[in-house]
């Protein structure tokens, strides 16, 4: 007789299990590099010119200092400062000043500059002039302050 063969059994195989993909983490975002601005600087404040003198009264002679100060220093730009001097004393006359007449300059960096107003020797006895500084109207300040300066002539 023949043998028989018996036929093995067919392994089914086990599926292999199929691996769940697993999303990849995306890398955080680094933030786009953005250009630091340049800071402006903040504007400086129109400043406010105030007078003093020294003196309100001179005799013949004597001297007194008018001082022009701003309320802020910009450490980088000067002030011209415009100013008018009015009153019954006349320039060369009964007084001078040193400087320029009509304008005087604040140097960047400082608060003040002066003029020096001098009550000159008068050949006649005339009483007493006086004489008022003025600051002018300006576009680069504010002001409207004034002195008035008494001189007395004793000859």
């Amino acid at each position: 007789p023949t043998p028989t063969v018996t036929p093995s059994p067919t392994v089914t195989p086990t599926p292999t299990p199929t691996p769940t993909p697993t999303a990849t983490p995306s890398p955080t975002p680094s933030p786009t590099p953005r250009p630091t601005p340049t800071p402006t600087p903040a504007p400086i404040a129109k400043p406010t010119v105030t007078l003093t003198t020294s003196r309100a009264t001179l005799n013949e002679g004597q001297s007194c200092n008018v001082t022009f100060t701003r309320s802020n220093i910009n450490p980088s730009k000067d002030l011209t400062v415009s100013y008018q001097v009015t009153g019954t004393a006349k320039y060369g006359t009964n007084y001078s000043t040193d400087g320029n007449r009509r304008t005087i300059v604040i140097p960047k960096g400082q608060a003040s500059s002066s003029i020096t107003v001098t009550a000159l020797n008068g050949v006649v006895n005339s009483g007493s002039e006086y004489l008022s500084v003025k600051v002018l109207k300006s576009t680069t300040y504010k002001s409207g302050a004034s002195v008035k300066i008494t001189i007395f002539n004793h000859r």
